[in-house]
């Protein structure tokens, strides 16, 4: 004799076999977690705004610059002379409009190399020689699935992605950087150095009940010497 389930019985049921099914898959995927591997890349210290608002003469040339939002003092901007509220206007002579770009062209600079940047700093436009430093990470990548479905709001320009709500990916915020001397990453250091981590976000994509998305946690900030 066959035995009848209810409606909330079956979904229970369904949502069991899912669960499932999920931990079979971690299951049979995972492996014997392997040393962290450490990468590097240009880091120079700062937070920035792209601007429209430019001194009379840079309006000629470009219609936005870079302002310098927060720096700390132990950076190699700050070490060149560069100050909050300083407005980047040029990089190695090409102009600084957007933060993504400049944040990807320090990414690829070698520690240690040599930066002119040209700022409209104390009223008038000054050359900056900023030495490069090292900032290493550790990329992560990490998998899940949430009950009930992803759901997001629904973007496609001038977004940076797409997503139709339960499908659609981001990329990576790279104007968004973390500084391990600002106030905020020095409070939580202090306060738990054991569980302490800053990490900055990356790309991520979902897909219904599915969720990928990568981060880059922080290992160190430091000003080296010229090479």
């Amino acid at each position: 004799m066959k035995t009848k389930l209810a409606p909330a019985a079956k979904a229970r049921v369904v949502l069991l076999a899912i669960a499932a099914c999920s931990l079979t898959i971690v299951g049979c995927s995972s492996h014997k977690p392997e040393p962290e591997k450490v990468h590097y890349r240009g880091w120079i210290g700062g937070e920035y705004k792209s601007v429209s608002i430019l001194p009379a003469d840079s309006k000629k040339t470009q219609k936005s610059a870079l302002l310098i939002t927060a720096l700390s003092t132990n950076t190699p901007s700050y070490a060149a002379g560069l100050r909050p509220g300083d407005l980047i206007l040029a990089v190695d002579q090409q102009p600084a409009t957007s933060v993504r770009n400049f944040r990807r062209m320090l990414d690829n600079r070698q520690p240690g190399s040599a930066l002119r940047v040209s700022a409209w700093h104390d009223a008038q436009t000054n050359e900056f020689n900023v030495r490069v430093g090292r900032e290493t990470f550790t990329p992560s990548f990490v998998f899940m699935m949430s009950i009930p479905p992803i759901v997001r709001a629904f973007t496609l320009w001038p977004h940076e992605g797409f997503s139709l709500g339960v499908v659609g990916y981001e990329l990576e915020p790279v104007a968004e950087r973390k500084e391990l001397g600002s106030v905020e990453p020095m409070y939580r250091q202090a306060y738990d150095s054991k569980n302490f981590r800053l990490s900055d976000e990356g790309w991520k994509a979902w897909l219904v009940i599915f969720q990928t998305e990568t981060f880059k946690t922080i290992k160190s900030q430091e000003i080296v010497t010229a090479q």
